[in-house]
């Protein structure tokens, strides 16, 4: 998986690397709707396909993994 990418046209699924995760939290911090951690601290997807509005804070959630486990993609 390469880094996360930037918001362009309209993305549509987030997605994590469940054995890149270091969990740090910082997705689940950013973007609680989106992300959440586990009882075992890991990070999962709570919502693969989040409203557009949620976009801008999926985005900044997956720039701001220092393990780069999270990342959306476009249709």
């Amino acid at each position: 998986m390469s880094g996360p990418s930037p918001v362009v046209g309209t993305p549509r699924e987030a997605e994590g690397h469940r054995t890149r995760c270091e969990s740090h939290g910082l997705r689940t911090v950013t973007a609680p709707e989106v992300f959440l951690m586990n009882e075992d601290d890991e990070t999962l997807v709570r919502s693969e396909r989040p409203a557009p509005d949620q976009w801008p804070r999926v985005g900044t959630a997956a720039a701001s993994c220092p393990a780069q486990a999270g990342r959306f993609v476009e249709e």
